[in-house]
Formats: structure tokens, C-alpha cells, sequence
């Protein structure tokens, strides 16, 4: 269909039959090497995060943003299993939970200028909290947790667009409440206090963020 593309990898059949090509034949010379996860979050809600950064930040996605990702990113991206039931805000508000982001840190490579490492292989053996939904406490605060997470979301987005500074001090405070209120729900499922976060958080020098 593309005389000029074929032609131009017709010129290059040598040096590209050379590669090392995943489930490769002497059909497909021509492909990509790897896939890249190129299709693998299409359509789909999900996390992204930046592989090196001064703390937690991660970004919620329903709009199907395109990101470069695969060995040492720059980017990574989560996004919930087929039938799942676990909301995928849920997991962002745990992500961005001090405690969890002070057990990435704790573990991560560190590089210049204080940045550390969230690959893979820090966050894939993070202990997230699964609710037992039959118990109606634990329900209770799973429902809480997304609807803060959610409103936290909202709010940073307006927060992005809004030049008035009145306003955005307002929404500044209350998507901070709303952090407050997130993570002592969250410290109930883990067992921990509000004075042990904010120790973690002073002895880190971290701001907990969420992205829009």
C-alpha cells in the first residue's frame, strides 16, 4: 500500500534481518522488534508515573494520554486487570499514601538532585491493603477512600486551569483537607496513627502530590 516505505526497508533487509526479533520468522523481517506495550493501555483508565521523581506523583488517566515507556521509562503505567473489582482510584489513593511512598523510597535507587527511582521493581511488592468487603467497616472506608481520591482529582484539575489566585487558594485548601481526610482513612486500614504519617513524612521532607 506504501511503494516508498517498502521500498525504503527493501533497502534495509540485510541490516534488519540481522536483529534478534521476538517470536520473529523470515515473514516479518520488517517488524518492530518488541512490542513495547504499544496497544496495552489502549482505552484504558490507568496510573502514570514518571520512573524518576522528588516523591510520589501519579497521575490519573481517562483520556487515553499516550506515554513512552519499556525498560527505565521515562514513564510507567498501571492499569486494573480484566474483572477486577478493585476501583482503580482506590490504588491511587494508597499509591499517594506517605507511608507506601516512604517504603518506595526506603528501597529505591537514588540518582542527583534527590530524585529516586519508582520502576517496577519497587512498587510491584508494595503491600496494598486488600478490603474485606464483607466486613462493612472495612467497606465503608474502601468507598471513602475512592470518593476522596476522586474529588482530590477533580480539584487538582481545576487547580492546573485556574489563573485567579482567590481561587486558586480555595481549591488548594481543599484538596488539602481532602489529602488529610484520604490518608487517616487509609491509616485505619493499616494500623497506623496521623502522628506516625506526619513523623514519616517530616523525616522524608515529603509533600504527598497528586497530579492532575
Amino acid at each position: 500500500k506504501y511503494p516508498k516505505c517498502w521500498e525504503y526497508l527493501l533497502s534495509n533487509k540485510t541490516r534488519l534481518q540481522k536483529r534478534d526479533i521476538q517470536k520473529g520468522n523470515s515473514g516479518n523481517w520488517y517488524q518492530f522488534g518488541r512490542s513495547q506495550s504499544l496497544t496495552k493501555f489502549n482505552g484504558k483508565h490507568k496510573i502514570i508515573w514518571p520512573v524518576l521523581s522528588l516523591d510520589s506523583n501519579y497521575v490519573y488517566d481517562d483520556k487515553d494520554v499516550l506515554f513512552t515507556g519499556g525498560g527505565n521509562g521515562p514513564y510507567y503505567a498501571l492499569r486494573m486487570k480484566d474483572g477486577q473489582q478493585l476501583s482503580l482510584f482506590y490504588l491511587l489513593g494508597i499509591l499517594s499514601h506517605p507511608m507506601i511512598e516512604m517504603l518506595v523510597k526506603s528501597k529505591a535507587s537514588t540518582f542527583r538532585g534527590g530524585y529516586y527511582s519508582h520502576g517496577k521493581e519497587y512498587l510491584s511488592k508494595l503491600p496494598i491493603a486488600i478490603p474485606d468487603m464483607s466486613n462493612n467497616k472495612h467497606k465503608t472506608i474502601y468507598e471513602e477512600i475512592i470518593t476522596a481520591t476522586k474529588k482530590i482529582v477533580s480539584l487538582q484539575r481545576k487547580l492546573s486551569t485556574t489563573v485567579v489566585p482567590h481561587k486558586k487558594n480555595i481549591l488548594s485548601k481543599q484538596s488539602n483537607l481532602l489529602k488529610e481526610e484520604l490518608f487517616t482513612k487509609t491509616n485505619i486500614l493499616y494500623g497506623v496513627t496521623d502522628k506516625e504519617v506526619h513523623q514519616c513524612i517530616h523525616n522524608l521532607f515529603l509533600t504527598p502530590n497528586y497530579s492532575d
